[in-house]
């Protein structure tokens, strides 16, 4: 039953994805403005950048138009303040906002986006000349608060932290590619992730005190930066024990489409590098494969939604213009999940796998999307 259900989606997944893609993007001119969900009314720069990382998973951008190219290149650019090179979109957060995680993940998206359009910032990133030497940096990273006391308890920040030590570490690494800092400058970032890797889980945050299922979402992040640099991973087989423990009966990994798509990515990539728990790895992944496409994950129009679990309206990071309401399918959960589908199928055989997935190359991915 499940073979002939995969079967189908295989037929199908890839047309109906593109199209919801394509119903997300504002017509007219400058190309590229895409908005977040159906029920929002604008198109935002984040949406516009993960636009781009869904149709370069199945492979559509190459079938892009030079003159479509250049105008999501200029459109991106047009969100980016010439001083500090931050992107910002005051439709997503105002122009004095101080939250780095914000201006990070915007920047790293845009970024990233450009790069695969074949394109670079107009402006230096010179944000980054705070971070260019390796007191400072290394500073910065020790001041990471893993876990917060509060008036109601201790308060887990690994998602918090990983995701800014991700979009950092992926913005140095560009930084460094284009000559703008030094190589010693990344030596600094890896070599304290690797000190800072809790030996008994493999992930980031578990020494510190973060539960289990955070700490895999915010690790999932920053091995990306391990896989793009070709670097070693310290306890590969650990990190395989620490995922399959947080399998759920129902075959999901969490409530998110980031829990799902952080154990896809996590369990391929180790599997990559060791072949510890192998058989039941594959079928963890096998089972996880099943259940997004059984749970009806992925809506009629073509587009993934955040999942049953979760009630009420969802907002990335509580920011009102990328919400999308309960089972409305939105740009975030749509490429996880695809990303989560893609990647389970480098590792399994499946009628998944022949949906016609474009993974990039390790260290010709952007690093935003760097997945093995």
């Amino acid at each position: 039953m499940f073979e002939h259900m995969l079967a189908e989606k295989a037929f199908t997944l890839r047309g109906d994805v593109l199209e919801w893609v394509e119903n997300m993007r504002f017509c007219g001119e400058p190309y590229g403005q895409y908005r977040f969900s159906s029920s929002r009314s604008y198109c935002d720069a984040y949406s516009s950048a993960i636009a781009a990382f869904l149709r370069d998973l199945f492979d559509e951008l190459s079938q892009l138009g030079e003159k479509e190219r250049l105008q999501w290149i200029e459109l991106l650019c047009s969100f980016q303040d010439p001083d500090s090179g931050y992107f910002f979109d005051e439709r997503l957060f105002p122009r004095d906002d101080k939250d780095l995680l914000s201006l990070f993940e915007l920047t790293h998206a845009c970024v990233s986006a450009l790069d695969l359009l074949g394109s670079l910032p107009k402006n230096r990133l010179r944000f980054l000349d705070t971070f260019a030497n390796a007191p400072t940096l290394r500073k910065w990273l020790d001041e990471r608060v893993w876990v917060n006391q509060s008036s109601d308890g201790l308060v887990d920040r690994a998602l918090l932290e990983g995701r800014l030590i991700f979009h950092l570490g992926g913005l140095l690494i560009y930084a460094c590619e284009w000559g703008d800092i030094g190589h010693d400058v990344v030596e600094v970032f890896f070599r304290w992730l690797d000190y800072n890797i809790d030996p008994s889980t493999g992930l980031f945050g578990t020494k510190q005190g973060c539960s289990l299922l955070n700490s895999m979402c915010a690790s999932s992040y920053i091995y990306g930066l391990y896989f793009h640099q070709s670097r070693l991973v310290r306890y590969p087989d650990r990190v395989i024990d620490s995922v399959l423990s947080l399998q759920r009966q129902d075959g999901l990994f969490g409530l998110t489409p980031e829990a799902n798509f952080s154990a896809a990515m996590l369990l391929v990539g180790m599997l990559m590098r060791c072949e510890h728990r192998q058989v039941e790895a594959e079928a963890s992944l096998r089972r996880l494969q099943r259940s997004i496409i059984s749970l009806e994950l992925q809506n009629d129009d073509g587009g993934f939604h955040v999942g049953a679990g979760l009630r009420g309206r969802h907002c990335h990071f509580g920011i009102t213009w990328l919400c999308a309401d309960p089972y409305e399918s939105n740009m975030l959960s749509t490429w996880l999940y695809c990303g989560a589908l893609a990647l389970i199928s480098e590792a399994v055989e499946s009628p998944l796998s022949h949906v016609g997935w474009f993974l990039r190359e390790r260290n010709e991915a952007p690093t935003f999307s760097s997945w093995l």
